[in-house]
């Protein structure tokens, strides 16, 4: 699934962008064309567009549908230069989604504070995300990293009617576009800081004679260095390096009722994961380690302060490669009757090795003085997985009445081979290290059917301004597991579930919708694959029921825009995972069920004064609450009830953005330029559950502290160059260069823990051209 995706991503980011103001309308494969409202001579002000959404399966005006949903529309995403889906965090309330710094491609993502952190292909996501209506199964391949959709979609709260599985916080639903009507060429290139460069080229063939079919060829080569120096390798293999290749193909055919979309995407992506910065560690490592450069060794920098420079172990790069297929066909059975197939194919391959440390430390050990490692995957971790989804919908469309009802069937197939090395300072003393390996090598197969249908009524007493809608959702799901390591076992299991939906919606006025939503959702249950002796080795199914009150209004003949939604969300069986070093099987942890509560609200505003300028800000808060979840007691070593002292890790209680654009009057030469300033700020938030002295007693330490970041752009578009049109951007991103944490990591008992810091400072420039 990844693979499809990075590669959707690389390909299409040539895709221009709709213009900011106007109106944004989907067709029913996804793609979007613009329609400008009339605006009577001399007005000074636009409409803020309403952009098309197929939140509910269907196209809907996003201002008329009674969900949570943030979308956000090609000439956004390009301007922001948000290609993959974790930098939507910077402007989307209550979404926090950062790359998984251990590998390259993956990304961990929480909507209204619920997500996963767990790399193991034994555990779903609950939040999904989708590429054209296609599942992607595993947060490790789900950041595109190279595709520029036509529109992004997050949608908050369960989706348990509708939408694949396993989405019991949210989703994130991207579009690809169509081909244009004609023939068209599209170059673009761009250089930025750590010796960033890329090109890409798309080809619009237009429609080929009269045949109906039309297509899309693009190709994208992304390279950069790492964003911290090792002085042990080169700055192509410094830590977040990068370097990709991507292809994207979509044929669309259109005959009469009938349309047909196949694409294929393709992607190759070389680098190094995210600087592992030791931070914090006992007194008993910093003795054991700080004796390295009196053994011949080399020497380990410990420090919570962000580094420049860093030594770690040269290991050859991560590679992963992904690829898919997919095929959409409509075919219209009456003007009031469509039948849908969306069918699908996807397989993702990564061998991923990491270091947590320079090479040449040298040790006391039990065999004498010895080269050492606090903790490292030299051979690499290997990922494979292959998925097949198929899902057919038949939707109705009556003058009081909308219906949708189909069914989904999903297979995975997927393998880990995940072996480590680690040093154990042997008590009491632990002046003498043990070195030790481990390994968690597992093979797991899935298997999900679902039948499912939601119908909408709007009274014929109300004039429209009433809808009820109602719907439901049957899955079952098989799942099964054959391991070898960290022991040999084997276990299969079955989950039942039926989710439902209700919501009720009314205009108070033509401009101003009011609702509320009763949902469901599921996740499935699974299996611990890191699972030692004395924990769980199987975790039940997970449950969720959320009320949610929105408001969506505009205002002043469209020129103001706010948005508002209150939730309140109760988890039973909430899917946990805490990550722990051992000193018998170096990284381990557990995945447990817990209840908790969850409350909060999200406000979007949108200002739009004049046809030049427009403000944008949101705002999102979530009161995230345990009230049972069970860890084994530090000083007895019983289960009990750590609720009161454990958080929700990767979840700020805030986040909040807000932006500032002015278009300028075109140049007498027709080019017109524009500035934009953003700003994002997100609340304190924490890596692990908790911080018990058995777990991960330096979770309070390595947590990431409050920040913001500044972005700022020019752009100079339709530039003429012969007889095409060029536009050139200038951006900055971290104008401030603010020291930000996002991700940490405690290995317990193995005595060390640290962070992974975000991108510093970023300038550069990008050159579009179209023919």
């Amino acid at each position: 699934m990844s693979k499809t995706v990075n590669g959707l991503v690389a390909a299409c980011l040539g895709v221009s962008g709709a213009p900011l103001f106007g109106q944004t309308i989907a067709d029913t494969a996804g793609s979007t064309r613009v329609e400008t409202p009339a605006t009577p001579v001399g007005a000074s002000t636009a409409p803020i567009e309403d952009i098309v959404v197929t939140a509910r399966r269907r196209e809907e005006k996003i201002q008329a549908v009674p969900v949570s949903v943030t979308a956000v529309n090609s000439g956004v995403l390009e301007r922001l230069r948000i290609d993959q889906p974790d930098k939507l965090q910077n402007i989307v309330p209550n979404l926090a989604s950062t790359p998984l710094a251990s590998t390259v491609g993956g990304a961990i993502t929480f909507i209204r504070g619920v997500g996963t952190s767990e790399l193991l292909l034994s555990v779903d996501s609950p939040i999904a995300t989708y590429v054209d209506g296609v599942y992607l199964g595993r947060n490790v391949s789900a950041n595109l990293g190279v595709i520029a959709p036509e529109r992004a979609e997050v949608l908050r709260g369960p989706q348990g009617t509708l939408f694949g599985r396993n989405t019991t916080g949210g989703a994130i639903s991207l579009a690809t576009p169509r081909p244009k009507e004609h023939f068209a060429l599209e170059v673009k290139g761009g250089i930025g800081s750590f010796r960033e460069r890329y090109g890409q080229f798309r080809v619009d063939s237009g429609e080929l004679g009269s045949t109906g079919l039309s297509a899309i060829v693009a190709f994208q080569h992304r390279q950069t260095n790492g964003i911290i120096d090792n002085p042990l390798t080169s700055g192509r293999d410094d830590p977040g390096a990068v370097n990709s290749d991507a292809v994207f193909a979509k044929i669309h055919g259109e005959w009469g009722g009938l349309r047909v979309d196949y694409s294929y995407d393709y992607a190759n992506i070389h680098g190094a994961p995210g600087a592992f910065q030791i931070s914090y560690a006992s007194q008993a490592f910093r003795d054991y380690y700080g004796k390295s450069p009196s053994l011949g060794g080399a020497a380990l920098v410990i420090d919570p302060e962000r580094h420049g420079t860093l030594a770690f172990r040269p290991l050859p790069r991560q590679v992963v490669k992904s690829w898919g297929h997919a095929l959409t066909a409509e075919l219209d059975l009456s003007d009031a009757l469509m039948v849908k197939s969306i069918t699908a194919y996807r397989d993702y391959d990564a061998t991923q090795p990491n270091a947590y440390a320079p090479s040449n430390l040298r040790g006391v050990t039990t065999g004498g003085v010895a080269e050492v490692g606090p903790f490292q995957s030299n051979a690499g971790t290997i990922r494979k997985q292959n998925q097949f989804s198929q899902e057919v919908q038949l939707l109705g469309t009556f003058d009081h009445l909308n219906f949708v009802i189909g069914g989904f069937y999903f297979e995975e197939d997927a393998e880990e081979v995940a072996p480590t090395s680690f040093t154990f300072l042997i008590p009491p003393g632990r002046t003498i290290g043990m070195p030790l390996a481990s390994a968690t090598n597992y093979a797991v197969k899935a298997r999900s059917h679902a039948i499912f249908g939601q119908v909408s009524y709007h009274p014929p007493f109300a004039d429209d301004r009433l809808e009820l809608t109602a719907g439901g959702r049957y899955t079952r799901d098989r799942k099964s597991i054959a391991q070898t390591k960290p022991t040999g076992r084997s276990d299969q299991r079955s989950y039942d579930n039926f989710s439902y939906n209700v919501s009720l919606a009314y205009k108070l006025r033509p401009e101003t919708l009011l609702f509320g939503r009763i949902g469901t959702g599921y996740r499935s249950g699974g299996f611990n694959a890191r699972a030692g002796a004395g924990v769980d080795f199987v975790f039940a199914p997970e449950k969720v029921t959320s009320y949610e009150l929105g408001l969506k209004s505009d205002w002043l003949g469209g020129i103001v825009r706010t948005n508002l939604a209150a939730f309140y969300t109760d988890y039973n069986d909430l899917q946990v995972t805490q990550y722990t070093g051992t000193g018998t099987g170096g990284g381990t942890g557990f995945t447990r069920n817990a209840d908790a509560t969850l409350k909060g609200f999200e406000l979007e505003t949108t200002v739009a004064p004049t046809r030049n300028l427009r403000i944008d800000g949101s705002v999102g808060y979530v009161k995230a609450r345990f009230n049972r979840i069970f860890f084994p007691d530090p000083v007895t070593g019983e289960l009990r009830n750590f609720a009161a002292i454990s958080h929700f890790p990767y979840v700020p209680a805030w986040t909040a953005h807000g932006a500032i654009q002015y278009t300028f009057s075109p140049f007498d030469n027709g080019i017109e330029p524009s500035i934009r300033l953003d700003y994002s700020w997100r609340s304190r938030r924490w890596f692990h559950t908790n911080n018990l002295a058995n777990l991960n007693p330096f979770n309070d330490r390595i947590a990431g502290a409050a920040y913001g970041l500044l972005g700022a752009s020019v752009v100079l578009a339709d530039i003429p160059i012969g007889g095409s049109k060029a536009q050139l951007t200038f951006f900055a991103e971290n104008l401030l260069d603010a020291d930000y944490r996002v991700q940490g990591i405690d290995f317990g008992s193995l005595g060390f823990a640290g962070n992974v810091y975000g991108t510093p400072r970023r300038l550069g420039a990008d050159l579009k051209l179209a023919f």
